[in-house]
């Protein structure tokens, strides 16, 4: 007879009753419900925050009870402070974080981004009758500038204005209070946000976005299960239009990105694996390597292509073919390369690059594993569109990255040549 007091060890009894075949009777015996934790800030509309009864609500909140639900999994909200995020997810008190996290190259090293869930820019807000009428008359000393502490704006605000006193709040609810109060001289928030903070600041004016961003769910590292999931579930919803429903439920009127469409997501993956490109240009100057790596190259070239074949066999469908995606996976590297090569002609941008073995590698790993499932479905739904309207995407989706014009059209022909229905 086994003792009882073991069943106190809810894996050692689980183990037990399957050992017995207990587990098949009419009752269930434990809760065997994946339990899916979510990481939010509650302070953050519209994708995450209160509404007056106290309840969470938004974009990313509906979302996530919508994943939950479609895939039977229990759902606990956990609420992180911006400058916390990474850390928390690092330290395991949620699996992912859904509440308008901006993809940036930190964020990248640290966890694995989603498809994007939207597109958005930052802002400034002024108040009615302010003398500030451009963004050239923000970057002064004595102008005070407030914006969310801990956040991606923040980052942006004192890489804009580093000549003007960045006022932060941990609340991000309260700096619209700010400049009612007269504390600061205007605001950083983004085009997402803008809507809802203007019906509070009666006559202020929001000036034209300044950067151009993207929104997605950040994944633990380890999670890589969790993130391929993801990935399908938005991509699913953006294809039978519950995503498109979802945009106009809940953001500002007028957005139509459909930034989980295949080839969209694909380009934000690009953009996104050269971002990291500036990190591994600086740790190439510390450790003395030269930016030319054949063999890396060739490694890198053989692992895309297996990639890519896994993938396609994971999802039984037809495997592209191997010399068109080599020829895409080199577009990227002969950009990756320039990238690098600008860099290192100037002066170092840090002194404390990110590791290229233990940090940088694995980010990139990462993005490229997005980049493999999202090949595979390329051209699925028709969205690759004409060679000319193509490569205007490609300029748009890169035009962070100061690519030469021949980059960007190379780019454009391996994507175009990717159409697994082209002969």
């Amino acid at each position: 007879m086994y003792s009882m007091s073991l069943i106190g060890d809810r894996r050692w009894f689980l183990t037990l009753l399957i050992a017995l075949g207990l587990t098949g009777c009419g009752e269930k015996v434990l809760d065997q419900t994946p339990l899916l934790r979510v990481g939010t800030s509650g302070d953050y509309a519209p994708f995450s925050f209160e509404n007056e009864a106290g309840e969470l609500v938004g974009f990313d909140i509906e979302l996530a009870k919508r994943f939950a639900a479609d895939n039977q999994m229990e759902l606990e909200f956990t609420r992180f402070q911006w400058p916390d995020l990474l850390k928390d997810l690092a330290a395991n008190k949620f699996d992912v974080a859904m509440s308008g996290v901006t993809v940036r190259e930190d964020r990248s090293l640290a966890a694995r981004s989603t498809v994007p869930t939207t597109k958005s820019g930052a802002v400034v807000i002024v108040p009615k009758d302010s003398k500030v009428a451009t963004m050239g008359d923000l970057d002064h000393v004595g102008i005070r500038i407030g914006v969310n502490e801990g956040g991606h704006l923040e980052r942006v605000a004192r890489k804009a204005f580093s000549k003007a006193t960045i006022v932060t709040s941990l609340d991000n609810q309260a700096v619209p209070e700010m400049l009612l109060a007269g504390e600061i001289d205007a605001l950083v928030t983004d085009t997402m946000e803008v809507p809802h903070w203007l019906k509070r600041l009666e006559g202020a004016t929001a000036l034209s976005p300044f950067t151009q961003d993207r929104k997605a769910w950040l994944v633990h590292p380890e999670k890589v299960e969790l993130a391929d999931q993801l990935d399908s579930w938005l991509l699913g919803i953006e294809k039978d239009g519950t995503f498109g429903e979802l945009r106009q439920e809940h953001l500002p009127d007028g957005y139509n990105d459909q930034t989980a469409a295949p080839l969209t997501a694909l380009l934000a993956a690009m953009d996104e694996r050269l971002s990291l490109m500036v990190g591994v240009a600086e740790s190439k100057r510390v450790l003395g390597k030269s930016v030319e790596d054949l063999e890396q190259e060739t490694r890198v070239l053989s692992a895309a292509v297996e990639g890519v074949t896994v993938e396609a066999q994971r999802q039984g469908i037809p495997i592209p073919n191997q010399q068109r995606v080599t020829d895409f996976f080199k577009s990227q590297i002969e950009a990756a390369k320039a990238i690098q090569y600008r860099v290192l002609s100037g002066p170092a941008t840090t002194l404390d690059p990110p590791d290229l073995v233990t940090d940088l590698r694995p980010a990139l790993g990462r993005i490229s594993r997005r980049i493999n499932h999202l090949i595979v479905g390329l051209g699925d739904d028709g969205d690759l569109t004409d060679p000319v309207s193509l490569r205007l995407m490609v300029d748009e989706a890169l035009t962070n990255r100061s690519l030469s014009s021949e980059h960007l059209t190379a780019i454009s022909s391996a994507i175009y040549k990717l159409e697994k229905t082209q002969p």
